[in-house]
């Protein structure tokens, strides 16, 4: 039973191997023996990625200060909730099944975006939103090739400030797209700024914006 327990918990840590790795701080239990509080401990963790609502795989190491047997080191599988996570594993010098949980640096990939193309060139019907408290101005348009109304900021305006033209990405084309995560924002969809207003945009940054009242929109 170890045995397949094991591999399984290491191939969902090879399986994220490629994402963003987490770490987790929180308590242990071990069973190793007689329910006791020489078998609690604390614990840190390295999760096989940071994202939430998500399986992960974890490698551990854990102390009990109340037990003759003070470390122990441990392959866990689990799953990560918002800044929090839960792990079931075997610790192998405790030679034990063992269940933790506590804090994970949890990142909602909801607000994960890639660069956006965000060049004016390649947008039509642009309409002023809304301007943030930094100057930025946010936009409605809709590119090119497509009727989909889309919300977020022109790359020719972040180049004209020092502060944002690092979000500014020139592609092969020419052309250039935003990094918005660079800029703690997310582009969204008129039907999400019709909700949400200008928190549907902060990604990073929503109770900053959130008392703000947006320009109207349709």
């Amino acid at each position: 039973m170890k045995k397949p327990l094991v591999a399984a918990i290491l191939s969902i840590f090879a399986t994220g191997a490629l994402a963003d790795a987490g770490v987790m701080l929180g308590v242990s239990y071990s069973f190793s023996g007689p329910a006791s509080l020489n078998n609690l401990g604390f614990t840190a963790k390295l999760l096989s990625s940071d994202e939430e609502d998500k399986w992960v795989g974890a490698l551990g190491a854990s102390f009990y200060p109340w037990s003759d047997k003070q470390l122990g080191l441990d392959v866990s599988g689990g799953y990560n909730f918002e800044d929090s996570a839960v792990l079931v594993g075997y610790d192998f010098l405790k030679r034990a099944p063992q269940i933790s949980g506590g804090w994970s640096n949890t990142d909602d990939d909801n607000h994960r975006q890639p660069v956006m193309v965000s060049d004016s060139r390649l947008k039509r019907d642009i309409r002023l939103l809304a301007t943030l408290p930094d100057g930025m101005n946010i936009y409605a348009f809709k590119y090119l090739w497509s009727d989909t109304i889309h919300v977020g900021v022109m790359a020719q305006d972040l180049l004209e400030n020092p502060a944002w033209r690092g979000a500014v990405v020139t592609q092969a084309n020419g052309f250039y797209a935003v990094d918005y995560a660079a800029l703690g924002l997310r582009m969204a969809s008129i039907e999400e700024w019709n909700q949400n207003g200008l928190a549907a945009i902060g990604a990073n940054n929503r109770h900053l914006f959130s008392h703000l009242a947006p320009c109207c929109a349709s």
